[in-house]
């Protein structure tokens, strides 16, 4: 069974000042000591009962209003609303998880994200169901986020009844449509402007390193970037008001348009490369490629029209620092910890499932940027 909205209350508070305040209530609310619309005592006789501070009330009060235990009327106090009533009804208990990059276990970012994400999930009390997208022509590498049917989901959530959300990965809104109809709360890992989501700001490394090519005194630089949605003007602008005097600078975008699969992004970047070396030549004076796994098919590319690092810095955005291919060139890294994310994924889609007015849309996380390998020449 799930945990219980009684246990959970109490074990956020574990460790806080509100401990044994938030024990006592639960203990009494589940015992039927505290009865529903029963009025509680104000905050300052809690805070002298507890001889705590009227923060550290607060904060209890909140974590059981938050959990259903309590509510707040405007002008009068904090109420009981009594034990969650006791369905006789087996109630769902499962999440299924659509999983397309199951291929990278070893992965420093991807590979820790689900040991996280079943942790906490088991750690919440759910049982997990897993869906994953057969690869390509059976090679693994080559696994595309779309692959997973959307028909073959809709027939498990139509025939699994245990199924009380889903968690996708990268995936394309038709599967989080087919969760909505189904009544079905999902969470995403990876960006999403759609559906709730769960990710780093990817973003950020990308546009530092635009801003060191402008630094270096580049001022005609060409931005490839891998994935479809890229908003040029965001990147400009964000990575110009980073450097002083870089207003002049004239910055060229290649962004995917529609391709997801990782063959095809090094495909069509190499082939941007070409065709920017076809139209202009080489006279730009810097060059931003995002995202490592497809870097040297670039470099490749730039290399065959003589457009080499000792002729025009070249940068890279998102390289793994285990990635050892571009160590002769200057990059900039996130130092994303892919367990925050399994976490904040099970985190999320428990509160869209339990407390779903009270639950975030999406989560945005931080991490740290890595600075450049080598200094630009």
């Amino acid at each position: 069974m799930r945990t219980s909205e009684l246990e959970l209350a109490v074990k956020e508070c574990s460790g806080l000042a509100c401990a044994t305040m938030v024990q006592d209530m639960v203990k009494d609310i589940s015992g039927g000591n505290l009865v529903r619309n029963l009025r509680l005592p104000s905050e300052q006789e809690l805070a002298k009962k507890y001889e705590i501070s009227v923060t550290a009330v607060r904060r209890g009060m909140e974590v059981m209003v938050n959990a259903g235990l309590l509510a707040r009327r405007r002008g009068s106090g904090t109420y009981v609303n009594g034990a969650p009533k006791k369905s006789t009804m087996r109630q769902a208990d499962t999440i299924l998880i659509c999983r397309a990059v199951y291929h990278m276990p070893t992965h420093p970012y991807f590979g820790h994200i689900y040991p996280a994400l079943y942790a906490r999930l088991a750690e919440l009390g759910w049982k997990v169901r897993e869906y994953s997208a057969p690869p390509q022509d059976g090679d693994p590498s080559q696994v595309d986020y779309r692959s997973i049917e959307p028909r073959q989901i809709a027939e498990i959530l139509d025939k699994d009844p245990m199924v009380a959300g889903l968690v996708l990965h990268r995936t394309s809104d038709e599967l989080g449509l087919i969760a909505r109809d189904k009544n079905r709360p999902c969470v995403v890992i990876g960006q999403n402007y759609r559906l709730p989501w769960v990710d780093y700001d990817w973003d950020t490394e990308f546009i530092r390193a635009i801003s060191l090519a402008l630094k270096a005194g580049a001022r005609r630089v060409w931005a490839i970037d891998s994935f479809p949605g890229c908003d040029e003007a965001h990147f400009i602008g964000a990575a110009k008001a980073m450097v002083r005097g870089a207003d002049q600078a004239v910055i060229k975008f290649h962004h995917n348009q529609q391709s997801i699969v990782y063959s095809q992004v090094v495909y069509d970047s190499c082939q941007a490369a070409r065709a920017m070396l076809r139209a202009e030549g080489p006279p730009c004076d810097g060059i931003v490629i995002h995202s490592d796994f497809h870097a040297q098919g670039v470099l490749d590319a730039l290399a065959e029209a003589g457009v080499t690092p000792d002729r025009c810095p070249i940068i890279v955005a998102r390289v793994n620092r285990e990635s050892r291919i571009h160590s002769n060139l200057p990059y900039i890294a996130l130092v994303a910890d892919g367990a925050v994310v399994g976490k904040a994924a099970a985190d999320l889609l428990h509160r869209r499932i339990t407390q779903p007015d009270q639950a975030p849309k999406s989560l945005c996380l931080s991490c740290t940027v890595e600075e450049p390998s080598r200094e630009m020449k």
